[in-house]
């Protein structure tokens, strides 16, 4: 089969969930079938080709800096696109030339199904092309953008939240609608886009996954007694929000009964305010981008995911239970996740109840080795990258059979 893959982020470095998971689909998608990969990188094209290698055959690469998001220059833009009819965060990834090239691919019959890596790609999609068109869609965009407006402060940005939410839901119901098929990363996020947003088109669940091999733990064990540990991209309004609740109203919780526990936060970007705890608290250390999480992760005696939103990939719940560490999360944090409560991971919702979970688990070695292991046999046995590819390769071979 041959398949188009357009994605707007350069998949590499690999500091974010839907990054990782894009990347470890290609990856064994690339095995059984031609893979061209078109879009975006800040990189010279021969350096951005060779980091491409291992996930697709071949590459459409357009030059383009990082999306500059703060400035003047950034909010005259955000300005004069709200006369537009979609969404800035589309908007500005839209290309003609990659439009082009990708009709091109497919007029010259060298392209089976082409799949839209999310939402932010779907303008440079023309809809009467031949080609089976599938929407691989991680995340519900119009969350995101309504948390943003329920957290923002300032007239002038509530205001712009606010319609920018309206136009997502709007756009996202719109695009869902207009592809033969849409990939969903849970049962949840299906059921939203059916009630919510009237999406007819088929859409298959397709649940995150990780690499077993790359996360097994290897010779002996470094774990630091009483460290906790959070990782994620720092620059996501999610995950600063759970992180800035997590260090108000748990952590003091945690600290009056192991006033010698610790807390690593990992991950790109983080902001001021997340700094701001660093400097507060001479038991949390906020690293920043590290180039090989694995060293942390084996470090860490209990990782913990506070999350207080729906939405997202969750890619780290399943790395750190690959790692053998046991996990702490709210039912937010594991929605979609092939987990079951109480045997795989901990689930824990209010302040007081999560930080109990932490502590019962500090306090209680065996019990804490045992939700180790057995998340650990879990993601081993169901949960493998190659078992969402191989799902994601027999769902479009159909969604494209369809099409002939």
């Amino acid at each position: 089969m041959n398949i188009a893959w357009l994605k707007a982020d350069f998949l590499f470095p690999l500091d974010s969930g839907s990054k990782t998971r894009s990347f470890n689909l290609l990856r064994h998608l690339c095995r059984s079938h031609d893979v061209t990969y078109l879009g975006f990188t800040p990189f010279e094209r021969e350096q951005a080709e060779a980091a491409l290698a291992e996930c697709a055959a071949r590459q459409i690469l357009l030059r383009r800096p990082q999306p500059v998001t703060r400035g003047m220059a950034f909010y005259l833009r955000v300005a004069a696109n709200l006369l537009s009819s979609h969404p800035y965060f589309a908007r500005r990834n839209r290309s003609g030339v990659l439009r082009e090239k990708a009709g091109s691919l497919i007029a010259d019959h060298r392209c089976d199904v082409l799949v839209c890596d999310s939402l932010d790609m779907t303008l440079n999609v023309d809809f009467t092309w031949s080609a089976a068109k599938v929407l691989f869609h991680p995340s519900i965009e119009t969350s995101l953008w309504q948390q943003r407006y329920e957290t923002a402060s300032g007239r002038i940005r509530r205001s712009y939240f606010n319609f920018e939410t309206k136009r997502m839901a709007a756009f996202e119901s719109e695009m869902c609608n207009r592809f033969d098929l849409v990939i969903a990363a849970s049962e949840q996020d299906r059921d939203e886009l059916m009630r919510n947003f009237h999406v007819m088109s088929p859409i298959e669940v397709i649940p995150t996954g990780v690499d077993c091999d790359y996360f097994r733990p290897a010779g002996r064990s470094t774990t630091v007694p009483k460290r906790l540990m959070f990782s994620g991209s720092m620059d996501l309004l999610s995950n600063i929000d759970q992180l800035l609740w997590f260090a108000a109203e748990i952590y003091p919780l945690i600290r009056r009964r192991h006033p010698d526990v610790s807390l690593d936060i990992v991950g790109r970007s983080p902001t001021t305010e997340l700094r701001a705890l660093e400097k507060a608290d001479r038991s949390i250390r906020v690293t920043g981008w590290v180039p090989d999480i694995r060293t942390l992760l084996q470090q860490a005696d209990v990782y913990i995911v506070p999350l207080r939103v729906p939405g997202g990939v969750r890619v780290k719940l399943y790395e750190a239970m690959a790692s053998r560490r046991p996990v702490v999360s709210t039912s937010y944090g594991a929605d979609g996740l092939q987990v079951a409560a109480g045997r795989d991971i901990v689930l824990a919702d209010s302040a007081r109840e999560f930080a109990e979970a932490v502590c019962a688990l500090l306090d209680d070695p065996g019990r804490k080795e045992a939700i180790a292991e057995q998340g650990y046999r879990t993601v081993n046995e169901r949960c493998d990258w190659s078992v969402s590819a191989t799902k994601f390769a027999e769902v479009l071979t159909r969604v494209a059979a369809g099409r002939r």
